[in-house]
């Protein structure tokens, strides 16, 4: 359902954009992505990258700078596969102070150790950028395609919010059947999350 509400609403949104939202791709990516690795047990690191940039590229092809972003996170995915430090690696992706940058510095640590949760993510926030972002949305990335369990303990531990984060996460995952474009409605997200009830003694009666 997410992948198709992303196209419907990227669609609409395209037809306005303009240079000043050019950040809009890569969130939508991100999204594309995290709901295609977090919802297919099947799909590489690698597969879910590229179906994301495909996606994007055919949803936005109006935009003018859509093939910069494009250019971008298939060097990012070129050189998370190429020798060379990863220090130097991620100066050639920029800095992670706009959005494309950002992504593709997370692509380039996610997919150059795509089974190393740490590794990743300590990769992610070692460079003079926005390192805090880059390695949240690396996070993200690996989060969704290795799981919680691989997520190492010392990330969890005094966590703020764990379990608020986990109900979130959960009830995120299994989706939210509402939304603007249907008829659906879903009674316990509409008193969880909107009313505020859910829980309440009134709504166990």
């Amino acid at each position: 359902m997410w992948q198709n509400l992303i196209i419907v609403i990227a669609d609409e949104v395209s037809a306005m954009i303009d240079h000043a939202m050019k950040e809009i791709p890569a969130a939508a990516a991100l999204v594309h992505m995290v709901s295609l690795l977090s919802h297919n047990n099947d799909i590489t690191l690698l597969e879910a990258v590229t179906s994301s940039v495909r996606t994007m590229q055919q949803i936005f092809n109006r935009a003018k700078y859509i093939d910069d972003f494009v250019e971008l996170i298939e060097l990012a995915v070129k050189i998370s596969q190429s020798g060379g430090s990863d220090l130097d690696n991620i100066h050639k992706l920029g800095e992670g102070w706009v959005a494309e940058e950002t992504l593709a510095i997370a692509v380039y640590c996610s997919l150059r150790y795509q089974d190393d949760f740490d590794k990743a993510v300590c990769t992610a926030v070692n460079h003079n950028g926005d390192s805090d972002s880059t390695g949240a949305v690396c996070g993200n990335i690996l989060g969704a395609y290795l799981g919680y369990n691989a997520i190492p303990q010392k990330f969890k531990t005094n966590l703020e919010f764990h379990d608020v984060l986990l109900t979130l996460a959960n009830d995120l995952y299994n989706d939210c059947q509402m939304s603007e474009y249907s008829d659906n409605y879903d009674r316990v997200w509409l008193d969880k999350y909107v009313h505020k009830t859910y829980g309440k003694r009134e709504d166990r009666l």
